[in-house]
Parts: C-alpha cells; sequence; structure tokens
C-alpha cells in the first residue's frame, strides 16, 4: 500500500483494500483523527482499481496509477485532468520535484524485464510520456522507485529472497552496478540530505549521503532493530523530498 502526507502536513492518504478484495481506493485522513474514526468516512474517491499507487505533487496534483493507465488530479477538487495509457503494467511511481512523475513498467517477456518511463502534466490536459531506458534488468516482483534530492532514481527491489538496490541518472543511465542487499528489504526511504534507508522486520540500514550521480557503493549500516514487515512504507518520503 501507498502512503504519504500533504505539503501542509494536515492530512496523511493511504491506499487500502474496499470490500471487494480485487479493489483500493484512496484515503484521505485528518492528521487529528488518527487516534480512531472509521476510515471509510475519509475514502478519497477519485479511483477504485486493484494495486493503486500514487503520488502527491505540493498539494496541487495527485498522479495515479493503476495497471497500464496514468491519471493526474487536482488535490483540491478531485477532478481528473488528463490521462495516458502505457503498453506494460506500471510497478512503482514516484514524483520529482518539478511534478514529473516516473515509473517503472514491467513487461513479460523472455528475459522479464522493466524500463522506466516519465510522464509529463504540460497544466492543462496532456500528459506526455517517454520511456528514458529500453529493457532493464528488474526481475524482482516487487519493486519501489524514489527520487532523491538531486533527481537520481533510486530502485528498491523484493523477490521474495533477496533485494537488490539500483540508482539511475533522471536520464535513465544506471550509476554502478546493481547492489545485493543483506536480506529481503520491503522498505525504501531517501532522506532530505541524500542518505537511502531501507528496512525489514529485523532493522532499519541506513547508507551514508550520496552526491548527484554518485553511486551507492557500500550496504547500509543498521540504525535500529526494528523495521517493517510489509512492503511499501515510504515514510513520507514526498513531504521530506518535496515539502
Amino acid at each position: 500500500h501507498d502512503m504519504a502526507i500533504s505539503r501542509d502536513g494536515l492530512y496523511l492518504f493511504v491506499t487500502t483494500s474496499t470490500n471487494n478484495a480485487d479493489n483500493q481506493c484512496i484515503h484521505k485522513i485528518p492528521i487529528s483523527a488518527l487516534t480512531g474514526g472509521d476510515m471509510a468516512n475519509y475514502r478519497w474517491s477519485i479511483d477504485y482499481n486493484a494495486n493503486i499507487k500514487f503520488a502527491i505533487y505540493q498539494d496541487r496534483y495527485i498522479w495515479v496509477a493503476s495497471g497500464t493507465t496514468i491519471k493526474i488530479y487536482d488535490y483540491t477538487t478531485k477532478a481528473e485532468l488528463a490521462s495516458v495509457v502505457s503498453t506494460n503494467t506500471t510497478a512503482a511511481i514516484s514524483c520529482d520535484m518539478q511534478g514529473n512523475l516516473y515509473g517503472i513498467e514491467q513487461y513479460f517477456d523472455n528475459e522479464f524485464r522493466a524500463k522506466i518511463t516519465k510522464h509529463i502534466f504540460n497544466g492543462i490536459s496532456t500528459i506526455t510520456s517517454s520511456a528514458i531506458t529500453g529493457g532493464i534488468s528488474i526481475y524482482h516482483y516487487e519493486k519501489q522507485l524514489l527520487i532523491d534530492k538531486w533527481g537520481d532514481l533510486i530502485i528498491l527491489t523484493n523477490s521474495g529472497t533477496g533485494s537488490t538496490l539500483m540508482k539511475y541518472t533522471s536520464t535513465g543511465v544506471q550509476v554502478g552496478t546493481t547492489l545485493a542487499l543483506q536480506a529481503p528489504m520491503y522498505n525504501l526511504n531517501v532522506d532530505k540530505d541524500g542518505a537511502i534507508l531501507y528496512s525489514n522486520d529485523l532493522g532499519t540500514y541506513k547508507i551514508p549521503k550520496n552526491t548527484q550521480g554518485q553511486q551507492a557503493l557500500v550496504l547500509g549500516t543498521k540504525i535500529r532493530d526494528t523495521g517493517m514487515t510489509t512492503y511499501g512504507n515510504r515514510m513520507f518520503l514526498d513531504n521530506a523530498i518535496m515539502g
């Protein structure tokens, strides 16, 4: 499930399943209501689909990906502003500081590859999409994509038996080589200083500050003995980076 906090710090956005297990919806929950109440009261009903992924830009727009469809909505009115259909299913998305959306598109062929696609909204009614990479070797099923303070793309994969960390420039060039982590990891974050964090239920790990286009050369150092047991919690990255 995706999670983000609004730029003004007043609302938490999360995706959860509806009564129909095949569908999810986005909830906009007042921070003041987190201690109780029925989450159904806060459904932000702009989309009901399986495996929704979303990214918020400056409390102005919300990007939503479901299957092969990418849509952008007005944050305040919830009006759909534009949409585009891709050839492949989008497995992960993240929004940069200019409001552009990057997505990992998974396609299935003899090599089970993926590509990174950039989506640009023209501010009126059109989304322009372009692949910034061809087939890249992202074989694992679960994926997270985040963008650090310099615009580099950080990708975490999870196959169930192992995880890898990859870094790409915003033009789709891989920085260094793929880094194999010690164990399957579920959660990815990048802080405002440029450090990369990832975790599982055994601990949270931190790779020290990177500079733009610099490879993540070392495995993370454990900074706490507990982490998250589920995949996809982004620890409010959008607010930390975009705010």
